[in-house]
């Protein structure tokens, strides 16, 4: 749409028949790649987003009229435009309340900030085009992020990256004419100070941006100063309880998850990360009631059933644990960890043969773990495989040299001499 809105502002200048001509030759290489696209993802990936729910998201309430997205989809608008043009208050998350009505003063506000950016670009269609091309560039790229359709986040700053371009078009086409109406000023030269007001524009943009890159340092200073920011922020607690998870700062992990179940009961993220706190304090029944909260909970179930099946797994109910890892990889093939959960219950359970396959599996896409090559090299030689069980011990020397379980298991076999590193 892009690429049409530019050959019908400034290509063609307002000639269609042109437009579409030029669709069949001069673009039609974008619309082969956008074809070759969608039909991959729909192939590949799939359209996931269109199955999500409202309340999948922790940064909106969803609303209760029938158009309440599109009214949303206004307000928010405006909230857009006013962090490009006067970018304070910059925050990695947001809450928002849905519009549920027509008049409300921000709906309002949005439709005639709409209506009239429209009528600026139509306008300015002949004497202005790149203008016109300026304003039709940010509402084109701004739709797909406008959560007419929710996709699970309804604002963030990150999704004004590509509209900002146009933005970006339009202030310096507007510079530029300033610069040239040079009208007399008694104490003043217009044009020098057009050209000073602009650079300190520029200035203060990146005093700003110097100033959020202290906040984005690390995972802990950004969080943590978002909950601060915007302490009803299902998403910064949750995210700060990873921070603090990760830091083995469990007690603390725990406290923030809370917070987060507070804000957003239903969520599928929190109970499943309340779960990971409980396992690694080693309280697995409370952990693998976490889990099953998290698997009632949400359609996506694989993360939560492989986590599930690590915590049976730890507890020694392995059958259970197969089941919990044969259930995530049913629900997600390519949940790796579920895997691997499932070759180290089937070797505890001792089905070897099982656990052999599975772990080959796992190889395939994880092929520098020299842990897994060690409990598979040890599988490979209680069957009485000395070769395979040597190929598997030599991977994982060659991958850490200084493993003590790598030469433990070489001096089994006789005459395998230990690579030198």
């Amino acid at each position: 749409f892009i690429v049409i809105a530019m050959d019908y502002l400034i290509l063609s200048r307002h000639n269609i028949k042109k437009v579409f001509k030029n669709i069949l030759g001069l673009h039609l290489g974008f619309f082969i790649v956008l074809a070759l696209y969608l039909l991959m993802r729909t192939l590949f990936v799939g359209w996931s987003f269109f199955k999500l729910k409202p309340f999948h998201a922790s940064n909106f309430t969803s609303g209760t009229t029938a158009l309440w997205q599109l009214f949303t989809a206004i307000k928010i608008l405006i909230y857009y435009l006013r962090l490009l043009i006067f970018p304070y208050g910059l925050k990695a998350d947001y809450v928002f309340a849905a519009a549920n009505f027509l008049f409300e003063p921000a709906v309002v506000l949005g439709i005639i900030v709409l209506l009239s950016l429209l009528f600026i670009a139509i306008i300015n269609r002949k004497n202005n085009p790149m203008f016109s091309f300026s304003i039709a560039w940010f509402f084109i790229t701004v739709l797909p992020v406008s959560n007419l359709i929710p996709s699970g986040n309804i604002f963030a700053e990150r999704f004004m990256y590509t509209p900002s371009v146009g933005f970006a078009i339009a202030i310096g086409f507007l510079f530029s004419r300033l610069r040239k109406m040079n009208p007399r000023l008694i104490f003043l030269n217009w044009r020098y100070s057009v050209g000073l007001i602009f650079f300190l524009i520029i200035i203060w943009f990146g005093r700003v941006t110097f100033e959020r890159n202290k906040v984005w340092r690390n995972d802990f200073t950004l969080w943590y100063e978002t909950t601060k920011a915007v302490p009803n922020s299902a998403r910064a607690h949750l995210n700060l309880a990873n921070v603090y998870y990760q830091a083995n700062l469990l007690d603390m992990a725990i406290e923030e998850n809370n917070i987060a179940l507070k804000l957003h009961p239903q969520s599928y993220y929190v109970f499943n990360n309340v779960g990971n706190v409980y396992l690694k304090k080693g309280l697995i029944d409370e952990a693998i009631k976490a889990y099953k909260v998290a698997i009632s909970i949400s359609a996506d179930k694989a993360l939560a059933y492989s986590n599930l099946a690590s915590a049976y797994g730890k507890k020694g109910m392995y059958r259970e644990s197969i089941e919990a890892s044969l259930t995530a990889l049913k629900n997600n093939p390519y949940q790796d960890d579920a895997r691997y959960n499932l070759a180290l219950s089937y070797a505890n359970a001792g089905f070897s043969d099982k656990a052999i396959e599975a772990y080959e599996e796992y190889l395939k896409v994880q092929p520098d773990f020299p842990g897994v090559h060690v409990d598979v090299g040890y599988l490979y030689y209680n069957k009485g495989d000395l070769e395979k069980a040597k190929q598997h011990w030599l991977k994982a020397i060659r991958i850490s040299p200084n493993l003590p379980q790598v030469k433990d298991a070489l001096k089994l076999l006789k005459g395998v001499e230990i690579p030198a590193r």
